[in-house]
């Protein structure tokens, strides 16, 4: 965990993944205007899709790394098949 951590620099402390516990580092670009979580889902199929909305309107085109740190049940995560951010997939097991 603390490798993953380090490699992402991110500037707080990791966080305690409890036992049955599983975390998805996803990454993405903004620009000037903000993105948050705006919901999750799993689709039959096994997808689990990430949809993002952006604060603002006024916003200009400079790429800015957004992470996002998402804490799953390892029993939930082992039923994926894909992980989807917006459009685009992340990963497929």
């Amino acid at each position: 965990m603390n490798e993953v951590w380090e490699e992402v620099d991110f500037q707080k402390s990791a966080p305690t993944i409890n036992d049955g516990e599983a975390m998805i580092v996803a990454y993405t670009m903004e620009n000037s205007c903000e993105k948050s979580i705006e919901q999750t889902t799993i689709t039959e199929e096994g997808v689990f899709q990430i949809e993002t909305k952006r604060r603002g309107t006024n916003c200009n085109d400079v790429g800015i790394m957004r992470t996002f740190v998402i804490e799953l049940g390892q029993e939930t995560l082992t039923k994926l098949e894909a992980i989807e951010l917006g459009r685009g997939a992340l990963w497929i097991q």
